[in-house]
């Protein structure tokens, strides 16, 4: 998207200029946060054309493209962390398309998880202010985190670690999925690691009165067993817009889930708002 590239280069001013990176390793933060936040404006400037989802698509796309030498996906050809030495003659294009894609949706799955929104928090207990926050603006906490970023290392180096130690600073508890308070998992999974992950859910429902019982299982493959994420499950009627049910915490190759609802599911939708980096059917 051509008419990104001012944006992106505005955005620079802060991520790359007033903020630096540590080394080559951490080279995908600046570029990954300013691709995102040109988009971010972008799709905010023109709603209609629905410019953020359209890029994400596009990232996973060209992420899952084969290797013209190989059998192997692009994304494959090595972690976010790679920094300049993804380019390869095996792999010409693994720089552009890890660093920009595949960095634009770690940016983004940080943001929804840090989102500050009823759906997400229902059944949970939240404080007033917390609740006020996310009627005033789901991104609150996402911005807040942003603006610390860049107040502490004002002119200085960022490592990946530190803008990880930023992040779980301000993380809810939802995304402390290991009890540790270390977003280790997800560092390790999407910037130190490779692999996208593949979804599919079996289910069935029980009608409870003026209620619908929803049991199944969500299942995860194309990475390691112990991959980790909190995948979105929707539930879709015969009228109105799908009703969220909850978010599973993957573990293995099946999660078992069970939740009580008042719509009837004609079908469920795994990830509708395109939270999670994965394929799903």
């Amino acid at each position: 998207l051509t008419q990104l590239v001012p944006f992106h280069e505005v955005a620079h001013q802060w991520w790359g200029n007033q903020v630096g990176v540590a080394t080559y390793r951490d080279t995908w933060i600046e570029e990954a946060m300013a691709n995102y936040l040109a988009l971010l404006y972008a799709d905010n400037k023109h709603p209609q054309e629905h410019i953020l989802t359209r890029s994400l698509e596009q990232y996973r796309a060209a992420l899952l493209e084969k290797e013209p030498t190989s059998k192997e996906a692009i994304g494959d050809a090595g972690p976010l962390s790679l920094g300049f030495r993804l380019s390869s003659s095996k792999s010409p294009d693994a720089y552009d398309k890890i660093i920009y894609g595949k960095g634009t949706w770690v940016i983004h799955m940080l943001r929804m998880m840090l989102a500050e929104t009823d759906a997400k928090e229902s059944g949970a207990k939240h404080s007033a202010a917390a609740k006020e926050s996310a009627a005033r603006d789901p991104d609150a906490r996402f911005i807040e985190i942003l603006h610390a970023v860049l107040a502490k290392y004002r002119f200085q180096s960022l490592s990946t670690a530190d803008f990880e130690h930023v992040i779980e600073q301000g993380m809810p508890p939802d995304m402390d999925v290991d009890g540790t308070h270390s977003l280790d998992w997800f560092f390790d999974q999407w910037v130190r690691g490779t692999g996208i992950p593949r979804y599919s859910v079996t289910y069935r429902v029980q009608p409870e009165g003026n209620l619908f019982r929803v049991r199944g299982a969500l299942k995860q493959t194309n990475v390691p067993g112990d991959f980790t994420a909190l995948v979105p499950l929707y539930a879709a009627n015969a009228a109105g817009k799908p009703v969220h049910l909850g978010d599973i915490l993957t573990t293995g190759t099946s999660t078992s889930f069970q939740f009580t609802t008042r719509v009837s599911p004609r079908r469920i939708i795994i990830d509708p708002q395109l939270s999670v980096l994965s394929i799903h059917e």
